[in-house]
């Protein structure tokens, strides 16, 4: 270790050799104590620290790349039924809290690089990192549990002490009902293995060992404290998995205990003092977005005639109705505000109102910062420059609505709305009457693809085929 070795190359200068006198008088003085070798000994453990510093930073690299491109995936699948969105939701939560950890990844590494770990120094997988958060979530609901002895029922029952406990995001004071670890395993567990693992060869005396320590216990579950008893339990499940029998359940008890003692994390008061660092780079989850979260919970709710218009639509209806900045706009069923979204996102300045029928939707609505009235658009009156629309298209509505959306246009204004196909061939008064209205008007209309309201950009699906229709109001003056 101080860079030399023993020669006896040639018989006469037979001893040790040494490539510097430093070296070989460190050597000689260990005749008279030890040797000195404060500095080696900083030097490897520095060299140690910035390697497990690069590889927590490229651990995290991985994490966050891979998380990033999961989200990106999932934001494209389709999630146009509860189902489906459910199952998304558990992907993108999975994504989010990975890039959680790739945070805490990089944030440790740094503190390892800096030397600046003294509880975490031995933290090398994000295994022992996962580790510490489950030893934080026990240790949460430990302190809820010790709340409810404490708290009377009343408060408990009816109060929100309790809930606001819950609430409170994980902290110091959280780190106080922190436990080590040590390996808890259901006594039927271990009981079947040591009747199968008698008669084993190298097995048996593990085997003898454990029905021993077995004998005396009557709870359900026994806790492993003593290094003894925790090196015969570990021993016994290494064997017994050695012979083939299947130790899973027995060996996942001793998992978190063999992490923190890899991670040089060897009892409480250790594992307190490391938690407590461990806060300062723990990342949090950051989630889906609030929007995101309250346009999921509409899907598979009964809403009629309710099938927000994908975003090539609206796309298409901006291109047609020219709006400007000084332009007053309206919306009339504006749904879960798309249309709106667009309109504040590329026609900044202007002035907009929007209804709705649904107060299911005001939650989404709200969230995405719109100011909607909730009311029957049909008697609603005004005047307006423009006006986009996707209107119900049941039992001829969508004609009712244009029809009235055209008598709130001021003079000069235009009217940009989708209308299904069933008022252009269908032959009863009120279609036929639609129709030569139109023609007066000069009203323009485009058929839209077979499979607009479908796919990946619907979020929810109709086969109902459509079009835009476009009309403009005379200016009088």
């Amino acid at each position: 270790m101080l860079g030399g070795w023993f020669s006896n190359f040639k018989k006469s200068d037979a001893g040790f050799q040494f490539l510097n006198q430093d070296h070989a008088e460190k050597f000689c003085s260990l005749l008279q104590g030890d040797a000195d070798r404060s500095e080696v000994l900083e030097a490897r453990q520095e060299r140690q620290e910035l390697t497990a510093a690069e590889r927590l930073h490229e651990l995290g690299q991985e994490l966050r790349q891979r998380a990033d491109e999961t989200i990106e995936r999932s934001s494209q699948s389709l999630q146009n039924t509860a189902r489906r969105a459910d199952i998304q939701a558990g992907v993108r939560g999975r994504a989010f809290a990975d890039q959680a950890m790739s945070r805490t990844l990089h944030s440790m590494a740094e503190a390892l690089s800096r030397g600046e770990a003294n509880y975490l120094d031995g933290i090398r997988h994000k295994a022992h990192v996962e580790t510490l958060d489950a030893v934080l979530y026990r240790a949460k609901w430990a302190r809820v549990r010790a709340y409810k002895k404490t708290a009377s029922e009343s408060t408990y029952e009816h109060g929100r002490r309790l809930d606001r406990i819950v609430e409170e995001p994980i902290g110091p004071q959280t780190i106080r009902f922190a436990e080590y670890p040590y390996p808890s395993v259901y006594k039927r567990t271990l009981l079947e293995l040591v009747a199968l693992g008698r008669n084993l060869n190298g097995l048996k005396q593990a085997a003898l060992k454990m029905h021993k320590r077995l004998a005396g216990e009557q709870d359900d579950y026994l806790s492993f404290k003593a290094e003894r008893d925790i090196e015969a339990l570990t021993d016994f499940i290494d064997r017994a998995k050695a012979t083939g029998l299947d130790v899973d359940r027995a060996a996942l008890a001793l998992e978190n205990y063999k992490r923190l003692r890899r991670a040089n994390i060897i009892d409480v008061h250790e594992l307190r003092a490391a938690l407590r660092e461990y806060l300062g780079h723990r990342g949090e989850a950051r989630g889906d977005d609030p929007i995101q979260i309250t346009e999921r919970e509409l899907i598979g709710k009964p809403l009629p005639g309710f099938y927000p218009t994908p975003r090539p639509v609206i796309e298409r209806m901006l291109e047609l109705a020219g709006v400007e900045s000084q332009h007053k706009v309206l919306e009339p069923s504006c749904g879960k505000g798309d249309v709106l979204d667009a309109l504040k996102d590329q026609c900044p300045g202007i002035e907009l109102f929007a209804i709705e029928r649904y107060t299911t939707l005001s939650d989404v609505l709200s969230a995405k910062g719109h100011e909607v009235e909730f009311s029957d658009f049909l008697t609603h009156q005004g005047a307006y420059d423009r006006v986009l629309m996707n209107p119900p298209f049941a039992d001829g509505q969508d004609i009712e609505h244009i029809r009235h959306a055209y008598s709130l246009l001021s003079p000069g204004g235009r009217l940009v709305s989708v209308i299904s196909e069933g008022p252009f061939f269908r032959s009863d008064k009120q279609s036929i009457a639609f129709r030569e209205w139109l023609d007066e008007l000069a009203g323009e209309t485009e058929q839209l693809p077979e499979d607009a309201f479908q796919g990946r950009e619907a979020f929810r699906e109709t086969g109902v085929r459509t079009r835009l229709i476009t009309i403009n109001k005379e200016d009088h003056a």
